[in-house]
């Protein structure tokens, strides 16, 4: 079971003794003992005591899933707003629809009304010519 652990230390860690480690070193996760925070492979790099680590990943996922959540909210108000939108448009498109075929049959009713008016002016032009 140890030999799994050791596959996440560094050659310089391969010698400290891997169950006194306390400290994580947080750019690269790896768990370190406090002697190898001292070494010049990790002088400079952030390290801190796994207790510490522990509390200030968890704050750092805690706040991911706020984000997240927050994200989530404006996602749902976003398509609550399309499906409203997406409503609205549908209401419309049939009232334009409706529109539309009202006034087609107005413009029809107008075109006979013409046509029926021409015809009548044609036979009363028809009837000037029999009756003289």
């Amino acid at each position: 079971m140890i030999s799994l652990f050791l596959s996440s230390f560094c050659r310089v860690h391969l010698t400290c003794h891997y169950l006194n480690t306390s400290y994580l070193l947080m750019v690269m996760q790896v768990p370190l003992c406090k002697s190898c925070t001292t070494c010049p492979a990790h002088r400079l790099h952030h390290c801190e005591q796994i207790s510490d680590a522990e509390g200030s990943q968890f704050a750092e996922l805690r706040g991911l899933v706020k984000d997240l959540h927050t994200a989530k909210l404006g996602f749902e108000q976003s398509l609550t707003s399309l499906q409203e939108a997406l409503t609205r448009l549908s209401t419309e498109k049939d009232y334009a629809r409706e529109k539309i075929a009202m006034t087609t049959l107005i413009q029809k009713q107008k075109l006979e009304k013409q046509q029926v008016h021409s015809v009548i002016c044609l036979l009363q032009h028809l009837m000037s010519f029999i009756s003289i």
